[in-house]
């Protein structure tokens, strides 16, 4: 799946109605987002057709609902939010015991977590430098991963000789 620009009108009202916490909302924008309706008719077809959006009539009203690939897309968008808060100075660790009789989803988390920006130390190892437990718990619910197996999330205050994951992160 190709991920939507964080510049676009798209990208913008997902985000808009995600912020409202509800799977349905009324054509709702934020008042500084000022479109006109031609362009926000298009951006709101183009999340329909990507899947994200689905549309019902209620009452004579036009509303949205979120699909689940909708949901995992803003959820992902908050995940990407998350690398712009200042660090902690501690890492965050994902390791996880997967069985090779679920290799698939083993290797989804892999991809996921690498497109989150973890880096791998091991195959079943990856590192972060900031929180993401709970959005990425709840990311993993929706993409519907029954991962049989066991995942932990560790904090760690210090790596010893950590030079390079800084630098590799951007962080001092």
């Amino acid at each position: 799946m190709r991920f939507l620009n964080e510049k676009s009108i798209p990208y913008k009202i997902l985000m808009s109605l995600g912020e409202l916490g509800s799977d349905y909302a009324y054509f709702a924008l934020h008042p500084n987002q000022r479109i006109n309706n031609r362009t926000r008719a298009q951006a709101i077809g183009k999340l329909k057709k990507q899947g994200l959006l689905a549309e019902y009539k209620k009452g004579g009203e036009r509303y949205l609902k979120i699909t689940e690939k909708g949901k995992i897309e803003i959820v992902r968008a908050k995940l990407k939010v998350k690398t712009a808060e200042s660090w902690d100075k501690k890492w965050r660790i994902v390791i996880f015991d997967i069985p090779e009789a679920t290799r698939k989803d083993r290797n989804f988390l892999r991809r996921q977590l690498k497109w989150l920006g973890f880096l791998e130390l091991q195959k079943s190892v990856w590192v972060f430098p900031y929180e993401i437990k709970d959005e990425l718990r709840e990311f993993i619910k929706l993409c519907k991963i029954e991962l049989r197996g066991d995942i932990r999330f560790l904090t760690v205050e210090r790596i010893e000789e950590d030079s390079d994951l800084r630098g590799q992160f951007g962080l001092k």
